[in-house]
C-alpha cells in the first residue's frame, strides 16, 4: 500500500498482480481511513458486474475499484451512477481518438462495441457513514474467450499503459465526486440530480427515438422507442400499451438492447 499525494486529494493505492476481485478487497478493508482508496490488479479471477454476472478479462486489462467514505444519504443522490459513468468516459476521451460512449445504466462502449462496465456498491462503516465502492473494468485487449453477446466487444487503444490509465481515471473521478460529496457533508443531502442530461445525450450509445428492446429478468421483451433519461437517471421508453405510454427503467436487472 502507498499514499499517492495527488493534489488536492491524496489517496491510498493497493496494486496487486492477482486478486479475486478489487471491489471485494475494498469492501473487506472499508473504514480504515477517510481518504479515498484505490485498488488495482493485473488480473482478477472472480470479477463480477451487474446482478453478480461474471466479468471476464485478460491479464493486464484495466481492473480497478475506488472507495470513498461518504454520508449514507449521498448514496441516494439522483443521477449518481450516470455521473460516474460520464466522468470515466471523459477521462478516456482524453487518451484516444476512438469513439467513447455510455450505455444505460453505466456501461462504456468504444467504437460501437462494449469495452467496459461500472459497478457501484455501498458498504456500511458506522451508524451514519458508508463507503461507496466503484468498480471499473475496461478491455485493453480483445477477450481471448468468446462470449455470446448482442453486440460486438471492443477495447481501448491508448498510448498510456495500464497503471497510467488507472491513476488518470481515479484522480479525475475523485475530483469530480468531491464537490458534490463536500456539499452533502455540509448540507446533509443533495436535493438535485448530478446527471447532466445534455452531456449524457452527447455520449449516449442509443439515439433519441431509436427503437429498442427492453429485456426483463423473466424473459419478457417489450419493443419501444428510446426517449433518453430523466433527471433521476431512469431510462424512458415509449410504448403505447404501457401505463401513460411510458416505461421507466431504473434497475440494472432490466437490459436495453438495440432492435435488430
Amino acid at each position: 500500500m502507498s499514499l499517492i499525494m495527488s493534489k488536492p486529494y491524496p489517496y491510498y493505492i493497493f496494486n496487486f498482480r492477482e486478486l479475486d476481485s478489487t471491489s471485494s478487497f475494498l469492501k473487506k478493508v472499508a473504514g480504515f481511513t477517510s481518504k479515498p482508496v484505490l485498488c488495482s490488479s493485473a488480473y482478477q479471477h472472480q470479477g463480477y458486474g451487474q446482478q453478480g454476472r461474471a466479468w471476464c478479462s485478460n491479464h493486464n486489462d484495466l481492473m480497478m475499484s475506488l472507495m470513498l467514505s461518504v454520508p449514507s444519504k449521498f448514496l441516494t443522490t439522483s443521477g449518481l451512477s450516470q455521473f460516474i459513468a460520464l466522468s470515466l468516459a471523459s477521462s478516456l476521451e482524453t487518451v484516444t481518438d476512438q469513439l467513447i460512449q455510455v450505455k444505460w445504466p453505466n456501461d462504456i462502449f468504444i467504437d460501437g462495441g462494449k469495452a467496459g462496465g461500472i459497478l457501484i456498491e455501498a458498504v456500511k462503516t458506522n451508524h451514519d457513514e458508508s463507503a461507496i465502492v466503484i468498480g471499473f473494468g475496461l478491455n485493453l485487449s480483445l477477450p481471448l474467450v468468446s462470449v455470446p453477446l448482442d453486440y460486438p466487444v471492443t477495447s481501448l487503444s491508448s498510448t498510456l499503459d495500464r497503471i497510467q490509465l488507472i491513476n488518470l481515471c481515479a484522480t479525475n473521478l475523485i475530483k469530480a465526486l468531491m464537490e458534490p460529496l463536500n456539499e452533502c457533508l455540509y448540507q446533509g443531502q443533495i436535493d438535485y440530480s448530478l446527471l447532466n442530461i445534455i452531456d449524457w445525450q452527447k455520449s449516449d450509445y442509443f439515439r433519441q427515438n431509436e427503437t429498442i428492446r427492453v429485456q426483463y429478468p423473466s424473459g419478457d421483451v417489450i419493443i419501444g422507442t428510446y426517449l433518453g433519461l430523466d433527471q433521476s437517471g431512469e431510462a424512458l421508453i415509449y410504448n403505447p400499451s404501457s401505463p401513460a405510454n411510458i416505461i421507466k427503467v431504473n434497475s440494472g436487472a432490466v437490459q436495453l438492447r438495440r432492435f435488430v
